[in-house]
């Protein structure tokens, strides 16, 4: 049986120590494309060996490479060319790690393959699963809020820190749930309510997803409302980088035992 594994769309903490846990224990032929679905598009295979992926567990990101590819994969010629090269190239079947994203991809896949979908997003988004990377991924927020909050103390300052989430609250809401800002923005609908808020103390710390509002207006209003600065922080991709947590590394051993589970059953 050959098994081909691609990471997709943005890189989470974690991808690397599935790929290590999955080939290591797997006894079948294991190959991956450069780059995700884009490789399979491109013909970009590489076999990947127990040797390939020794040590990699702790590294953040993937040493597969991973891209964006969600728009040229929506046209119908583009999904009929991956299609024919995973045949061509004698697939049984494809391990996708991805977000929401991948997951739909994954879905049109599974009707000419057998596909294995992985949630790997920091994001979270995948309903009822939790996804490698999101855990190293807060763990990483609390840290720089946690900083942040020691200066904006010192100085009185209001901080609007902008975090992850692309379209999903999920990363904000537990960020609030840890206690780590003073008022959480989540929606347009939130900003009347907070800068009444903001009045009640010195100094605070205002988390806001990405998408949810334009931080710049945001501080604007802040600053001339209640006259005192406010600064912005985007914590942008420092989200998504550096050594997966335990709990991902776990999460995706887990997960890679159940793949190579689901595959010998596929094998009966």
């Amino acid at each position: 049986m050959k098994i081909a594994v691609i990471t997709s769309g943005g890189d989470a903490q974690g991808m690397n120590s599935f790929i290590e846990a999955f080939v290591k224990n797997c006894n079948h032929e294991v190959v991956y494309y450069k780059s995700g679905i884009k490789g399979i598009y491109e013909r970009d295979i590489f076999p990947i060996s127990k040797k390939d992926v020794d040590g990699i567990s702790s590294l953040g990101g993937s040493v597969i490479k991973t891209s964006r590819f969600k728009e040229d994969f929506l046209k119908a010629d583009v999904q009929k060319r991956c299609i024919e090269n995973l045949k061509e190239d004698k697939i049984d079947c494809l391990i996708i790690l991805g977000g929401d994203g991948s997951k739909k991809a994954s879905q049109i896949f599974s009707k000419h393959i057998k596909t294995l979908f992985v949630p790997a997003s920091i994001d979270n988004d995948i309903d009822g699963l939790e996804s490698i990377g999101f855990d190293s991924a807060l763990n990483r927020i609390v840290e720089c809020i946690d900083n942040v909050k020691t200066t904006a103390r010192s100085h009185n300052r209001d901080f609007v820190i902008e975090v992850m989430g692309n379209g999903s609250e999920f990363i904000a809401k537990s960020c609030d749930l840890a206690g780590l800002p003073d008022i959480t923005i989540l929606s347009e609908k939130d900003i009347e309510g907070a800068l009444k808020k903001v009045a009640l103390k010195e100094s605070n710390i205002i988390v806001v997803p990405e998408g949810a509002t334009d931080i710049d207006i945001l501080c604007d209003k802040l600053s001339k409302n209640h006259n005192r600065e406010v600064r912005k922080l985007i914590l942008g991709h420092m989200q998504r980088g550096g050594a997966p947590s335990a709990r991902d590394r776990i999460l995706a051993s887990k997960y890679a035992k159940e793949c190579i589970e689901k595959i010998e059953i596929m094998l009966k």
